[in-house]
This record gives C-alpha cells, structure tokens and sequence, in this order.
C-alpha cells in the first residue's frame, strides 16, 4: 500500500502534473480486491479513478468526483497484480497521504433466531419441566423459514470466558425454544 500511515508525509505528482497523474500500487502476484481508499492533502482531485491490470491494459473498476479530505470505493472483486489510483482532474497538483487496496468479504445476514424472553428471577412463570423447579431461563424464536441447530452456541456473560453453558437443541422455524439455565450450584 502507499500508506505509511504519518499524515505529516505525502506523495506529490511533479510540479505542473495535475491531470492524468497517477499512483501504482503492484504485488508478485494476483490479489483480490474490491474496495480503495484514499487519503488526500486539501482536496485538490476533482475527479479520479481507480484501475486495475488485466493483461493486456488497464480496466475501470471505480470512477469519483471530489471525494473532500478522504474517500473508499467499493467495486465488483478483481484479480489483478497491479491497482492504479489515477487523478483524472485536479485543481493543483495531486497530493496524496495514501491509498490502500482491500478485499472486503461478503456481510452474512444476521440470524434469525433471536433471544425472544430472558428470566433471570422465574419464581412463577414456568417450571424447568425435567425438575418441576422454577429457574432462570430465556426463550429463542427462530424467524426463519429453516430449522436452525444450536449445537455449538454457547451463553456467556463475556466472550473472554465462554460459558460451560453449551445450548444443545434445534429449533424449527416460526417456533419458539425455551431453555432453562442451570443454576449457579451447578444444578
């Protein structure tokens, strides 16, 4: 990456170079990227884009307009060993503080099972139907439409200690689980 991360040094195009420079960035070999960032000293690039390598010239991945102090880009995933930042327009010679390549991975939805209940001080609610006692319990719904299996999910107070509390079951979706929590004895 051209990011030495000291916002006190810059690259600069040659005095005069205003539009049509550039800034390569190459590797030894192909990386995957979709998304560029740039940081650029008093927003003097009007409008630029970003290129990558693919064999036989260069190809357009993201075109901006002025993006101010700081922009990111996102773009379809590319192949390439090589990513170009190229100042199409500027008011005064490109000044730039970096520019870093990334491959950001697909978002997973979020899940649809959820905590639906939490009782901690079940003293009549309902009873822990394989001890007929009342104790703390919660209730998962799963909003989905598939069954989801629970087996390896744990409950925990902190992520630093995961909890001996393993939640072993399957829920069927539009269905609710309700769990007991075992008591602090152990119980």
């Amino acid at each position: 990456m051209a990011n030495d991360n000291d916002f006190s040094t810059r690259w600069n195009s040659l005095a005069g170079d205003t539009d049509g420079a550039w800034l390569e960035l190459d590797w030894p070999s192909a990386i995957r990227f979709n998304r560029a960032t740039l940081a650029q000293f008093s927003s003097r690039i009007t409008s630029y884009k970003i290129l990558h390598w693919s064999r036989s010239g260069w190809s357009d991945d993201f075109s901006g307009g002025q993006s101010g102090a700081a922009a990111s880009d996102s773009f379809p995933t590319v192949d390439s060993s090589k990513a170009r930042f190229l100042s199409v327009t500027a008011t005064n010679v490109p000044s730039m503080y970096g520019f870093q390549i990334f491959e950001d991975l697909p978002v997973a939805p979020p899940a649809a099972t959820r905590i639906n209940e939490w009782m901690l001080n079940n003293t009549r609610t309902r009873r822990n139907p394989a001890e007929g006692k009342f104790e703390p319990r919660f209730e998962l719904y799963n909003a989905g439409t598939t069954s989801v299996n629970l087996a390896g999910w744990s409950l925990a107070g902190s992520l630093a200690g995961l909890s001996p509390f393993q939640i072993i079951c399957k829920i069927q979706y539009g269905q609710l689980g309700r769990l007991f929590l075992p008591t602090a004895s152990g119980d």
